[in-house]
């Protein structure tokens, strides 16, 4: 699908079909392709970290995993929140899932960009992307089917997280997608996220802070 649908948007790959790197196919493959049996509407995995060093294509990665939520048939109302420190750094992953959208014509045809407001809408549907920071207080308003919480290192606390995180209780199939470089304060959220991604792999060297 990536490569059929997406185009890089930004580096010496730009304009160039968004074909999945080794790690990445492994990264989509679990997230987008494993379902409850018997129920192939709910994903196996509610919850996901990503820590890989700057430069390799993690951000383009979540964006391009954004636009396939939003058009894919598994949610037909999908809503989406790009969050991050501030609305600065959120729009970041925005500003790559709008130029994917623009840059084929079939979801461009679905999808509206609303730059002004880095959202995007669906044309003749309830999709929706849209943008939140830390500072935001609106976060509270929202029930996202999939949270992209970019440079998770760089979040004063936990509150942006754990408000995102309690929105998404009731829904069948919510994903909390946690996205980062490598960080230095062994007090903080992403500490807490990588060392329970460990234990979930069964690392147990590593306790939750």
């Amino acid at each position: 699908w990536f490569p059929r649908r997406l185009v890089h948007v930004e580096g010496p790959y730009t304009g160039r079909p968004f074909v999945l790197a080794e790690w990445q196919q492994d990264w989509v493959r679990a997230l987008a392709g494993w379902r409850v049996k018997g129920n192939e509407d709910v994903a196996r995995y509610r919850r996901a970290f990503l820590a890989v060093p700057r430069s390799n294509g993690k951000s383009m990665l979540a964006a391009g995993l954004g636009v396939r939520v939003l058009v894919g048939e598994h949610i037909p109302s999908a809503q989406i929140i790009g969050a991050a420190t501030d609305r600065k750094a959120a729009g970041q992953i925005y500003g790559y899932v709008s130029a994917m959208v623009k840059s084929n014509e079939a979801l461009y045809a679905r999808l509206k960009p609303v730059d002004s407001q880095k959202e995007l809408r669906g044309r003749k549907s309830n999709r929706l992307y849209r943008v939140v920071s830390a500072e935001a207080k609106r976060a509270h308003a929202y029930h996202p089917n999939w949270v992209i919480l970019d440079e998770a290192h760089t979040q004063p606390n936990r509150r942006l997280y754990d408000v995102l995180n309690t929105s998404q209780r009731t829904l069948i199939s919510p994903m909390m997608m946690c996205i980062s470089t490598a960080g230095f304060d062994r007090d903080s959220l992403c500490w807490d996220l990588w060392a329970r991604a460990l234990e979930a792999c069964g690392d147990r060297t590593i306790a939750p802070a």
